[in-house]
């Protein structure tokens, strides 16, 4: 337990980190994913893989495929959308709750991978 809190805190490529989130929709390859529904889901990185768990139903991309991370609020709700160099992206909500958000940008960091905060979005 305390080399997981040590990497989490000074060697973020090996953090273990973990959300129970909605995800909003995406697309693998510019093709609407079908495969996890919109609703609940786990969001998990560990071992430089992003997983994402609905169901019996995963999908995981290596943190070395993703190209970007933006966030914005819409109508007091946190959004983060994930961006991969292989043409997919993934949209997920945090309800109101946006305390995770550092986490995700700290170890978004250790991968140099672009996070922006896009601010306030009226659609």
């Amino acid at each position: 337990m305390l080399k997981q809190i040590f990497n989490n805190l000074f060697n973020r490529k090996q953090a273990k980190i973990g959300f129970n989130l909605d995800f909003v929709n995406g697309t693998l390859n510019h093709n609407p994913i079908s495969k996890i529904k919109a609703g609940k889901c786990a969001l998990n990185f560990e071992n430089q893989i992003m997983t994402i768990k609905q169901d019996e139903n995963i999908l995981t991309e290596n943190m070395s495929d993703v190209k970007s991370m933006r966030t914005w609020t819409f109508k007091g709700n946190v959004y983060i959308a994930i961006e991969t160099k292989t043409y997919n992206e993934y949209k997920f909500s945090f309800g109101n709750f946006d305390l995770w958000l550092k986490s995700i940008e700290n170890y978004s960091k250790a991968f140099d991978i672009p996070f922006e905060y896009c601010g306030e979005s009226e659609e």
